[in-house]
């Protein structure tokens, strides 16, 4: 895409040449912070919190669900720009159409007048350079906060409002093709994922001869299995017991040259410690939390934390195999309906299961690993291509919003 015909030193570092009719100043200039706070929302008003936001698209998903506010929230108005000030890099920056009120860690800005358009401000907000910008300058480590008298002081180029509106309006039209892209392409991975599971789920709970004379099992779930299949609970087959206690001091959530051993709790990794629990390879269970029932196939050393449940003493099983069959058992059907989920150990081993024999399992693994792989690469394609089409729209926004791109004659369908 072409340049501007002339550009100008814009005297900040950071920014260096613009074009030519492109004014610069600091954002406390073109838009203030408004700190109006409430502990209440009327009925017609939306109630966004950061979680509500999608980073870099700044795509809202409102709460519709009665709100009971634990601190102070701070109104907003139509077209007021909500600028995520905690964990910035996260690049939660949204520009709701119409009024309510958000939590306090976003600030809430509004354009002082016509010199700058809340669209534009709403992308050059959400920039890559702007967000790295006042990413660098958070502090606290595990909460880091960008404050608004740092970010206030940034200086910032624009054009005419005329130019504003149609780098918005072209930069509108190009996001929302990038985006319909990447969702058929986040679709086509779910639907990937899905026959995964499916032809799993086929072959653990009917085998791999379609010939194969059949038996009512009756558990309803199950249907019917090969009828030389053994079906029986868990319990005669496998002990479970939980995970043991860590403290915060024995392990780090990113690996070093003392703890780079794998701490697992109920979602998976969680850290990294210099101890260990097991000495063999051991199927771990979450027991706790929304994600309960995750099933994880764990491989010495690590360290199984009490968040989730470990499997021992496995008879007439492949480890390989149980693993793979838990996995498509969806245990998290199991959990109670408590405000935390959770799944004991009698809920699991109480499980009636088919029970292939050894020789059998050790087909299933080897034709679900093959058609697994073959999936899984098409997968890994389209994350790829994703990141590709991720990666131009965040460079198209910044390019094109700092002038490094001249798409005025751009014709906007």
């Amino acid at each position: 895409m072409k340049r501007y015909p002339k550009y100008k030193d814009s005297g900040v570092e950071w920014i260096g040449e613009v074009p030519e009719q492109w004014e610069v100043k600091r954002l406390k200039f073109l838009a203030k912070n408004v700190n109006e706070q409430t502990n209440t929302k009327k009925q017609d008003e939306i109630y966004i919190a950061l979680e509500n936001v999608e980073s870099w698209t700044g795509r809202i998903s409102p709460q519709d669900n009665e709100i009971t506010f634990e601190s102070q929230a701070k109104c907003f108005c139509s077209n007021d720009i909500l600028f995520g000030k905690l964990r910035p890099y996260l690049a939660k920056v949204a520009r709701p159409n119409k009024s309510g009120v958000c939590v306090g860690e976003f600030l809430v800005l509004r354009v002082l007048d016509n010199e700058v358009l809340p669209e534009f401000l709403e992308q050059k907000l959400r920039s890559q350079w702007f967000i790295e910008l006042v990413n660098s300058s958070t502090f606290g480590a595990k909460m880091p906060r960008a404050d608004w008298t740092f970010i206030s002081n940034v200086k910032l180029t624009y054009p005419s409002p005329k130019e504003q509106n149609h780098i918005a309006s072209y930069l509108d039209h190009k996001t929302r093709l990038i985006d319909t892209l990447i969702e058929k392409k986040q679709k086509l991975v779910e639907l990937l994922q899905e026959q995964r599971t499916a032809l799993i789920s086929h072959a653990v709970t009917k085998g791999l001869n379609p010939k194969t004379k059949m038996k009512d099992t009756g558990i309803e779930w199950l249907g019917k299995v090969p009828e030389h299949w053994a079906t029986a609970s868990l319990r005669w087959y496998l002990r479970i017991g939980s995970g043991e206690f860590l403290s915060n001091n024995d392990f780090l959530t990113e690996a070093s040259d003392q703890k780079n051993i794998p701490v697992i709790g109920g979602n998976g990794v969680m850290g990294y410690t210099s101890k260990t629990n097991i000495q063999e390879p051991t199927i771990a269970i979450g027991r706790v939390g929304a994600l309960c029932g995750n099933v994880h196939l764990v491989n010495p050393p690590a360290w199984i934390t009490d968040n989730a449940l470990r499997l021992s003493n496995i008879k007439d099983f492949l480890i390989d195999y149980l693993s793979l069959f838990l996995g498509v058992l969806d245990l998290n059907r199991l959990a109670n309906q408590n405000a935390q989920p959770l799944i004991t150990g009698s809920m699991i081993k109480s499980q009636k299961v088919p029970i292939p024999p050894i020789p059998e399992q050790k087909d299933i693994l080897q034709y679900c690993s093959k058609f697994s792989q073959t999936i899984d690469h098409g997968i890994n394609t389209l994350h790829k291509q994703i990141a590709v089409l991720q990666e131009y729209r965040t460079t198209l926004i910044s390019d094109v919003v700092t002038g490094k791109i001249d798409v005025r004659d751009e014709v906007i369908p």
